[in-house]
């Protein structure tokens, strides 16, 4: 396998890994003519070519570099498509809308993350053939310990600080809930713009809340031990194609409370969270009946997601269905069940 970025990466086993600098006035929009030309003479000699995302500059090029050449183009839109992310920066989306179209209508298979996202898909009338395949997750190799000796219960924000994640409206729960459950507190883990994490403080200063941490972001072993250590998480988000890090807190245990712009309805189904509107009454509604419920309760729910995490998305299942699409796609294969087609 060869990857090829536009930043720096650690080595990856059986990876080869190529990085190309972008073009320092244009660096916001990726644009490379290291990538641009490793794009072109991949494209001659390789079987598959996997994009991910849209609308960089190396994300439209794809669609104009690979087809008619040996490989195969697919694209992995990672819910750059859904109505939420495409009102985002509309001017400049429907300006480029052309080329990144190009893109897409031209690769020979789509790669959605779950339903919702190849509802995405099809509702702007593409018609390639689509594999719906989840991300899969880390599940640790044990439960995590009991966190029963922290003074207060934790309810754990982890994800990117960007409006689409409506922390301000968690931020508006945590107000009428901090009273009524003196025994939680609210932690924020992650980064993001830091004029908007500056109007996030305010708002927490504005608004006289009580045990809140922001910690900043956390990786690695220090971002499993957070999961590990809280007993709920949060997010309210507008719109996720996937949600990973709702997938990361089952895996750890740890329950959720989620909205409905995330494919998590399984959260109900498979009984280990909730799954509630976007409204600030609704979550604060569904975060006050999680962090009603006994530890006991919580820990049991906790241990139902995770394992439903390695049933349904280990790494395993998930590379067993790219590796059979990708076998369809070449030829070599039958149309396995993650390939929709029209």
């Amino acid at each position: 396998m060869e990857l090829s970025c536009l930043h720096a990466r650690h080595d990856i086993a059986g990876v080869k890994t190529s990085d190309f600098a972008v073009l320092p006035l244009f660096r916001k929009h990726g644009m490379s003519i290291g990538h641009t030309r490793a794009m072109i003479s991949a494209a001659g000699r390789v079987d598959v070519f996997h994009n991910h995302s849209l609308w960089s500059t190396m994300n439209m090029l794809a669609g104009w570099v690979v087809p008619g050449r040996c490989a195969k183009l697919v694209v992995s839109p990672h819910g750059t498509l859904s109505p939420a992310a495409l009102r985002r920066r509309r001017s400049l989306k429907s300006a480029l809308w052309q080329f990144q179209f190009r893109t897409l209508a031209k690769a020979d298979l789509l790669h959605a993350t779950s339903v919702a996202e190849y509802r995405d898909i099809r509702s702007i009338e593409l018609g390639n053939p689509v594999a719906v395949v989840p991300h899969g997750i880390d599940v640790p190799a044990s439960p995590p310990a009991a966190t029963t000796t922290q003074e207060c219960r934790t309810l754990l924000f982890l994800s990117r600080i960007h409006p689409h994640k409506g922390l301000d409206r968690l931020l508006s729960c945590w107000e009428r809930l901090q009273d009524r459950h003196p025994d939680w507190q609210l932690v924020v883990a992650g980064k993001g713009d830091s004029s908007y994490e500056h109007r996030i403080k305010a708002m927490a200063h504005t608004l006289r809340l009580q045990r809140v941490r922001f910690v900043g972001p956390v990786y690695g072993a220090a971002k499993s031990r957070l999961y590990a250590r809280s007993q709920l998480f949060a997010l309210p988000t507008d719109s996720e194609n996937f949600g990973i890090v709702v997938a990361e807190a089952l895996a750890h245990g740890c329950p959720c409370v989620v909205t409905t712009g995330a494919p998590w309805a399984g959260l109900q189904t498979e009984g280990c969270g909730w799954w509630v509107d976007h409204d600030v009454e609704a979550f604060t509604s569904a975060l006050h009946a999680a962090m009603s419920g006994s530890e006991h309760a919580l820990n049991q729910m906790g241990r139902i997601g995770r394992d439903w995490m390695i049933r349904d998305f280990g790494w395993d299942a998930m590379a067993v269905q790219m590796d059979q699409a990708y076998r369809w796609l070449l030829g070599r294969g039958k149309k396995p069940a993650c390939v929709e087609t029209v």
